[in-house]
């Protein structure tokens, strides 16, 4: 199953006579637990190890940290916080068609980011970015073992 998303636009200082604007491989990703659903833009990072998803979410959902496992990170600047685990589902969704799949992903407190690095989103999907296009392309791959209709 292949999904295909465009890049979103986010103002940005001008560069080498670019316009201003920045592309980025931000897209929708629903977020379900067992109370509810979310819809977080999370942005594609083939950088990051983990998916970390804002803590706000867990409220949303119902979901829980999973007692005792937690991980440090340091981030580009070299500040390190700690990121707690939980298990929830996640799907990408284009019109009628989606996919789902189980997930343990990081969450972080007092952020608003939502970073979808390999573990949890893409160790699942062959990711083709366009960077003239502005577009990213996602194909389930053969460790997707989830849902797709």
């Amino acid at each position: 199953m292949t999904f295909t998303f465009a890049y979103r636009r986010y103002p940005g200082s001008p560069s080498r006579g670019e316009s201003g604007l920045i592309y980025r491989p931000s897209i929708p990703l629903s977020v379900s637990g067992p109370k509810g659903t979310a819809v977080v833009m999370g942005l594609l990072d083939t950088g990051s190890d983990l998916t970390l998803l804002p803590s706000f979410i867990l409220g949303v959902t119902g979901a829980k940290y999973l007692a005792d496992e937690s991980v440090r990170i340091r981030g580009v600047g070299g500040q390190v916080v700690t990121a707690h685990y939980s298990k929830l589902e996640l799907a990408l969704n284009k019109g009628k068609r989606q996919c789902r799949w189980p997930a343990k992903v990081a969450f972080l407190e007092d952020r608003e980011v939502a970073i979808l690095g390999y573990h949890g989103v893409l160790e699942f999907f062959h990711t083709t970015f366009d960077t003239e296009q502005h577009r990213v392309r996602l194909q389930t791959n053969g460790r997707f073992s989830g849902l797709r209709s």
